[in-house]
Order: C-alpha cells, then structure tokens, then sequence
C-alpha cells in the first residue's frame, strides 16, 4: 500500500501544540475534573488554584494521579461523587490486573466525541470503508473485562455509519470462524497474542477445519484438504479473507511478522486505556503511534526522572511535554484528556515508551509519535497477560521442601514472537537445586493469569534458574532490581 498525501497541509507541530494547550482552556477540564472526588482528593486545599490552569507551564503545578489514586478513591466514595458530568450512560471496567477493577464513566459527549472522531482514526490507516466487515475477538476474564468496544459500536450506529462487527470471545471462535468466512469478513480485531495462538491452533487442525467448513461439498473437501496435508503448509490465510488487522493491549512488533505469515495480512497497532476516551494510531508509514494533540495533551517523565523518585523517598518526578522530547527519549507516559465524564488530569500511565519522532510522518501527520514498551510500575507485563511482582513473591514464600528461596529475580524476553518469563531465584538450603526449580515452576502455577497464559498458549513455559548469587541489574542505590525487560 502507498501513503496517501492527503494530510500534505496538516498544521506544523507548533500550531499542534498551541491549539492543544488551547483546548485546555476552552473545553473547561479542568473546573469538570474539579467536580470528581478524584481531583478534590488530589488537589486538596489547591483545588481552587488549580481549576485556573490556563497553560502547560500553569499545569504543571499539578499533582500527577495514577491507577492506585482512582481505585482508592472508589473503594472509598460513593459512585455519585465519581463522574464529572450530570449524566453517564455507560459504565465500563477495566480487567482488575491488580485485583481491583476501576470503574470508568461514559456520557453522550464522550460517544458524540467517539462519533465526530471515528472517520478521521479509519483515514489515517487508509484502509477503512463503508460497508466492511470486521471479526473482533473479545476476551473473557481475566484477560479482558472492558466494554469500550461496545460503546464505539452504539457511537457507529448513532451516526449511521455502515459495516458490521462480528464480536465473538477467542475461546469460542473456531465454532465462530466458520460464520465469519462466510461473512468474508475483510478486517480483524485482537490482542497480537491471541491473534497467534489462534493461528497456531488452526494451523495444526486446518484440515478437520476445512473439512467442517466445506461439509455438504465433499466433491471439493477431498482435494482441498490432500493440497493442505502434502503439497501447501497450512496457514489461516489460506481460509480467510482478512485484508488488514487492528491489534492492541501489548505491543505488535513481535508479532507483526509472524501475524502477516499466518494470516496473511497488513497490521496496524492501536493503544489505548480503557480510562481513556481516546485511541492512538499507526499509520500507513508503521513509524510509531500518533499522539492526537487536539485531545490530549502527552507528558513524558524521562527514565532518569524515574529513577530519582525511585531511590528518593517522596521525589516527585519532573516530566516535559512530548512534542519538546527528542527522538529515542524513553520514559512514562503522563496524559491529561479532554473527556466528559472523566477526564484524566496528569494521569500517569504506568506504561514505559519511546519517543519516536517529533518530526513530521511521511503521512504528513506532525502529532509526535511514540512505541510502547512495557510497564514501568510492579506489573508484570507479558503482552495480555499481567500480574504483579507481589503476587510472584506470594508464591516463591510457598517454596519449602527442596529448599528456600532466598532472593529472585525475574526478566522478560522472548521465545520467538512468544512472551517468555524467566525466574532466577538464589536458594539458601537446597541439596536438590533441580528439585528446587521444578517446585518453583509448580507455585507459579498459582498465579492466575499466567497459569491461563500457559494453558491457553499466549506465553512460551517459563525458564527457572537456580543460581548462587544474583549479579543482575541493580538501581543507582544498589537495590536489585526485581523486573527485567530484556530487549
């Protein structure tokens, strides 16, 4: 596919930026954000100074909130002292990583936002027509518990826009698969890893698929299903007419090759929050996710930043907006939205990225763009797959017979497209270290998450090492640093 021109006369990035810290003043946020016993817990006896935050430089006065500051305040407030507007129309929940669910609002602002906006977010990836079909694969707990999709669909329909969404949970989708090859549903929607493991399971059954599928046509089963065993190795994209993908929830670059093998299509990755009315974009160009400054206005908190807070108790970590950010810094993402029902407000996402370019996109787009990386908080982020590093420590205490464990530390990289954790742990008292780790692998089997990971094939089997002493990464202060995301 070529990169369209149409954005040729897009405003420079300074226009950008101008019209974003206008949007500050002109959409109100910040006397809406007042209305949430979020921001008046946060800001507290400054409320009053605050709400008149007129430009970026007023506004970083203020506080940062984060996910733990939102589940605090609504484990201890009423549901009515929670939403910034007068009327809510949705209620969504985010999957509970921690344990927790957040509870986030959705008005008719926020879905006539979703309407105004959804024509422009299919432009930039040049693909999206009328009338297309589109397989999305939702998940069940604990993987997915979100039903921002469903909101964006009530959004299409409100504005009488055409397409169908075939909405199945990837669990089900080989008795679903069938229906959508019918439909010659032309797009697809996914978590990359789940996108994977379903190509895999396919793959291994596809002439007992092609078999069902073509049931009452045996003339032409036979010979489809010898091509298939002796002559073509099976993919998916042999079976399915998907054109191009829209993946999100972890990042696509491991898997964008192998997902373009299997399913033979073009992949384009989406980031998003499900506390945030917003989704970011790739472009035809596949240089980074654009950052929409007309509807938010994106922080970066530098990794050395990170790291003082991390070794001063009570530092608090300065950030400087992204379109000031040079190409390749890396830090955490801070966004403050412009939504209805609940705008963020220096909202610390807990997710570690990229800088990529403030320059302008060979689409002609001058947002900055920026890559995903992981978490930069105690969540273990393998892809769809999260849990926290207390959880990991919780199960290593139950590690008893062939010894104890003494110290451990886990790093995360890859086993092909896979996710893959690898467990390093220093015993004190083991006699049998083989022992030791095969116990070790059995108590991560209590973790949850990651037990349905390894079941449902999202995850390569975890490495567990027995070693001595640990002489791997340590903070400034020389603490060892319990979470490793190996490139």
């Amino acid at each position: 596919m070529t990169i369209a021109a149409k954005a040729s006369h897009y405003p420079s990035l300074a226009e950008r930026a101008e019209l974003c810290e206008r949007r500050l003043r002109e959409t109100g946020v910040l006397q809406r954000a007042a209305r949430s016993a979020l921001y008046r817990r946060a800001w507290g006896s400054r409320l009053e100074r605050f709400v008149g935050a007129a430009s970026y430089q007023e506004l970083c006065a203020l506080p940062y909130v984060n996910g733990r500051d939102l589940r605090a305040m609504q484990l201890e407030t009423d549901p009515a002292e929670w939403a910034c507007c007068d009327h809510v129309r949705f209620w969504i929940s985010t999957s509970g990583t921690t344990g927790t669910p957040k509870w986030v609002p959705i008005s008719d602002a926020d879905i006539e936002e979703l309407e105004a906006r959804g024509p422009e977010d299919a432009a930039i990836m040049g693909t999206l027509t009328p009338g297309q079909r589109m397989l999305g694969l939702n998940a069940p707990a604990p993987y997915y518990s979100d039903l921002q999709g469903y909101a964006t669909s009530v959004a299409s329909m409100r504005h009488s826009r055409q397409g169908e969404i075939i909405v199945v949970s990837f669990l089900e989708i080989e008795r679903s698969l069938g229906f959508a090859l019918r439909q010659q549903a032309q797009a697809f929607m996914a978590f990359p890893s789940i996108a994977m493991a379903l190509a895999e399971g396919i793959t291994a059954r596809l002439p007992q698929v092609v078999e069902q599928l073509l049931q009452g046509k045996r003339w032409l089963a036979g010979p489809l299903v010898f091509l298939l065993r002796h002559v073509v190795r099976p993919r998916p994209r042999h079976l399915t007419h998907f054109r191009w993908g829209i993946f999100g929830g972890e990042p696509l670059d491991p898997y964008r090759q192998a997902i373009r093998e299997a399913w033979g299509m073009e992949s384009f990755e989406i980031y998003a929050l499900s506390e945030l009315r917003l989704v970011f974009f790739e472009c035809l160009a596949h240089e980074g996710l654009h950052l929409w400054l007309d509807r938010c206005l994106p922080e970066i908190i530098p990794e050395a930043e990170l790291e003082k807070e991390q070794n001063r108790p009570g530092y608090r970590p300065l950030a400087l907006p992204v379109w000031q950010a040079e190409a390749g810094l890396v830090g955490e993402l801070v966004l403050t939205s412009f939504s209805d029902a609940l705008p963020l407000v220096r909202y610390r996402t807990a997710d570690l990225v990229q800088v990529v370019s403030v320059e302008r996109c060979r689409c002609g787009r001058t947002d900055p763009r920026i890559r995903v990386l992981h978490r930069a908080d105690d969540i273990v982020n393998l892809g769809v797959i999260r849990f926290s590093l207390l959880a990991v420590g919780e199960q290593l205490a139950k590690v008893q017979r062939c010894g104890r464990v003494a110290d451990w530390q886990l790093r995360v990289g890859r086993a092909g497209y896979k996710a893959r954790l690898t467990v390093v742990v220093r015993a004190e008292g083991a006699s049998d270290t083989t022992g030791l780790a095969a116990e070790v692998r059995q108590a991560l089997d209590g973790i949850a998450a990651l037990k349905e990971g390894l079941t449902n094939h999202l995850v390569a089997e975890p490495e567990i090492r027995v070693e001595a002493g640990l002489v791997g990464e340590r903070t400034a202060s020389g603490k060892l640093r319990r979470l490793i995301y190996e490139e």
